[in-house]
């Protein structure tokens, strides 16, 4: 079980690391409906927070399911959009995938000083170039390494203590007809999913769940 979470944790931290590294998508986002055309409905956002900097922490809430019924697959070239339209005035049976990611900051730091090294050894080219600038790459390179070291003894252990990925099943009250909802994740004990009225200026409690 702890071998399993300790890859589990890996994983989540290489995923958060590389992920703002890869390249724009012409993907298209879709917006998907459970509720009947010319029926009452209302949206529902799935959230997705991070706190930025070298100290970011992420959480997520995810759809799996609704009363049992899954996103179908989206078509070609599209992806599903967060914010999905359910019926309205009436009770929703949920099931959500609830995340939490603690900060990486040594495994950050590492990113940073990596990618300035490799574009120092880029600027020097092939020659003398490369000669002059070998002390800033090396030193470059063994900070990087350093900072690789920490997290092992710094972003793993943290890693291991606060990250959760959880599935849980969400009894969402009745949601009022052409409203925006957002549900959302507090990750401080006792755990709890947040449901919040997103429309206007800033978002209301509406109900809580924990688990």
């Amino acid at each position: 079980m702890k071998r399993t979470k300790v890859l589990t944790t890996v994983s989540l931290i290489l995923i958060v690391t590389l992920v703002p590294f890869t390249g724009c998508s012409t993907t298209t986002y879709v917006t998907y409906s459970f509720a009947e055309d010319d029926s009452p409905s209302a949206l529902l956002d799935f959230t997705w927070e991070s706190s930025g900097g070298f100290f970011t922490d992420q959480s997520y809430v995810g759809f799996i399911n609704y009363d049992g019924a899954k996103l179908p697959k989206p078509e070609k070239k599209t992806k599903w959009a967060t914010t999905i339209k359910f019926p309205a005035e009436e009770p929703l049976p949920l099931t959500v995938r609830a995340q939490y990611v603690a900060p990486i900051p040594m495994l950050s730091i590492a990113a940073v000083t990596g990618e300035f090294t490799g574009n120092v050894a880029g600027v020097g080219g092939n020659g003398w170039g490369v000669i002059l600038l070998l002390p800033v790459v090396l030193a470059g390179l063994a900070v990087t390494l350093s900072f690789f070291a920490l997290a092992l003894v710094v972003d793993l252990p943290m890693g291991l203590i606060m990250n959760f990925d959880k599935k849980v099943a969400f009894d969402c009250p009745p949601l009022e007809a052409d409203r925006t909802y957002a549900l959302v994740l507090q990750r401080k004990k006792p755990r709890k999913l947040v449901l919040l009225d997103v429309d206007g200026d800033s978002g209301t409690e509406i109900y809580e769940q924990k688990f």
